[in-house]
C-alpha cells in the first residue's frame, strides 16, 4: 500500500500556491473593477470554440493581458493565450485539442492603469 501511494501523481491546485495567497487582495480589487463596468465580459462555449467578448467600455486594441484555460483535475493540461481581440472585442479559442471535461476560463487584463479579472467555468464535450 505504501509503495503504491508513493507512485501516485498528486496535483496541487497551483504549483505556486503560497505566492498566490499573498496576491489575494489584488485579485479582489481586479474583480471589483469588473463589477464597475457598464457592460459584461462574456465567456461562452459554442461547438468547437470558447468565445470571450469584452464590452464597449474599452478600445479593444488597448487591452493587454492573458486568458488561462485552467483544468482543475490536472494543471498539466492548463493552456494560456495572450489577449488578441478582434475589432468587435471578441477572442475565439479553439477547443478541438482540449481534453473533454471542466475548465475554468480565467481572464486577466489591464486597460490603461486599471486591472481586471474574471473567471467562468466551461465544460468541453
Amino acid at each position: 500500500m505504501v509503495y503504491i501511494s508513493f507512485q501516485q501523481d498528486i496535483n496541487l491546485v497551483h504549483k505556486d500556491y503560497y505566492p498566490r495567497g499573498i496576491d489575494h487582495q489584488s485579485m479582489i480589487e481586479k474583480v471589483e473593477n469588473v463589477n464597475k463596468l457598464k457592460g459584461e465580459v462574456k465567456v461562452t462555449l459554442d461547438h468547437d470554440q470558447i468565445e470571450v467578448s469584452f464590452p464597449d467600455d474599452f478600445q479593444f486594441d488597448e487591452i493587454e493581458g492573458g486568458i488561462l484555460l485552467y483544468r482543475p483535475s490536472d494543471f498539466n493540461e492548463d493552456l494560456s493565450f495572450p489577449i488578441q481581440v478582434s475589432a468587435l472585442g471578441i477572442q475565439h479559442i479553439s477547443t478541438k485539442k482540449l481534453q473533454k471535461g471542466k475548465y475554468i476560463v480565467k481572464v486577466e487584463w489591464a486597460y490603461g492603469e486599471t486591472e481586471y479579472y474574471i473567471e467562468k467555468p466551461v465544460h468541453v464535450k
